[in-house]
């Protein structure tokens, strides 16, 4: 299996592209782990950083 650097390289993935895991266990763990981020208290900043919402 290829480093994701090797597949980068050769064209096969972008990085704009939404790479989902083919691993079964993948969807149940991610879901476990969305289930647990929602119980933590977090406040709007930190939520804006988990989420990807940057102010300039």
């Amino acid at each position: 299996m290829k480093s994701i650097l090797e597949e980068l390289y050769d064209g096969n993935i972008y990085p704009d592209e939404l790479i989902i895991s083919k691993d079964h266990e993948y969807r149940p763990l991610n879901k476990r782990i969305s289930e647990m981020l929602t119980m933590i208290p977090i406040n709007k900043v930190h939520k804006n950083l988990l989420l990807g919402i940057h102010y300039y």
